[in-house]
């Protein structure tokens, strides 16, 4: 597996990125807008390698890093994302569902 996928992992997150990111993430959570307006109210900040994050962005900031990555690639159109965010009934910010079923991502 790590030979397959040694290429295609992102870099490491810039703080300004961060800071762009959570900026336009305060515009679509007033707006409802996918993915991550679900989670508007989680609370607290995180830190990894010296850079930090509001919680709430997760969805956000992983979805532009996928959008970033799949633009630099020559294979772009190609992209895997795996995550268990969708399983709970709750949350329709980030998989689109119709009648209880898992059609693809909920993105604008």
């Amino acid at each position: 597996l790590l030979n397959i996928i040694s290429d295609s992992i992102g870099d490491v997150y810039e703080q300004e990125w961060i800071y762009e990111i959570e900026k336009e993430g305060e515009k679509r959570f007033a707006e409802a807008i996918p993915p991550g307006f679900n989670d508007e109210n989680k609370d607290g900040i995180r830190k990894y390698n010296g850079i930090s994050y509001h919680q709430k962005y997760g969805d956000l900031i992983i979805w532009k890093d996928i959008l970033k990555k799949a633009t630099e690639q020559p294979r772009g159109d190609k992209v895997i994302f795996i995550t268990n965010d969708g399983e709970s009934n709750k949350k329709s910010d980030l998989i689109y569902k119709t009648s209880n079923m898992k059609v693809g991502p909920s993105i604008f």
